[in-house]
């Protein structure tokens, strides 16, 4: 069984302008765990921050995080050869995050497929406090 390293453990207000702090912790965890400054361009830490970014939008779009006073968490692990990102938000309002063919007109509606583009796995639970919405990258 592969040993489990958390990295980071992030918890922000649920509101849009935190996206970017919260792109920011994720890449930072992830770049020292690599021992590279966080501005160095290597495709997995851009990789790893965009889908940090599309899964906490649509934390935000779609669950009770996103409403006044909401939160959502990160956690960000590494294996061996993996990161995990897990963005924990406190509740949908509906389903479990889906990928949906994206309407080429839209401006969104595009986050989760790029998730399963992207992502060697990616997974999402709920239990009664709220969703985990993960997925792993290799390095």
């Amino acid at each position: 069984m592969a040993t489990v390293q958390l990295l980071g453990d992030f918890t922000f207000p649920g509101t849009v302008n935190e996206i970017p702090p919260a792109r920011r912790a994720v890449r930072r965890a992830a770049a020292a765990h690599l021992r590279v400054p966080d501005t160095t361009r290597r495709p997995v830490l851009d990789t790893v921050e965009l889908l940090t970014c599309e899964v906490i939008t649509n934390a935000l779009r779609h669950t009770v995080s996103g409403l006044d006073g909401g939160e959502v968490r990160l956690r960000v692990l590494a294996t061996e050869s993996t990161f995990r990102v897990e963005v924990l938000d406190q509740g949908a309002i509906g389903s479990i995050p889906e990928i949906c063919a994206p309407d080429p007109m839209s401006e969104c509606g595009r986050g989760m497929f790029l998730v399963e583009a992207l992502a060697k796995e990616w997974g999402a639970t709920r239990n009664r406090t709220g969703t985990r919405t993960w997925f792993e990258v290799p390095f």
